[in-house]
């Protein structure tokens, strides 16, 4: 019984992991256009990566805007 048991949570842990792979890719929101470039290297296609400040902007004197907020609520 011990027997059929494991091999039972053996395929179970199999099917979990074939199902996280066919999910969607995970969104992940950045503030500088370096962590950007990061998490999309390191997440590749399994990341849709969404960067709040473009090239060229100074994250101190950055402002979010009403869509960046909606962009981190979603």
């Amino acid at each position: 019984m011990k027997f059929v048991t494991l091999i039972l949570v053996m395929a179970l842990s199999l099917l979990a992991t074939q199902i996280t792979t066919a999910q969607t890719p995970i969104n992940v929101v950045t503030t500088t256009g370096m962590i950007t470039d990061t998490a999309q290297q390191i997440g590749g296609d399994r990341v849709q990566v969404t960067g709040l400040m473009g090239a060229g902007v100074d994250p101190h004197l950055y402002r979010p805007t009403a869509s960046d907020i909606q962009t981190l609520q979603n």
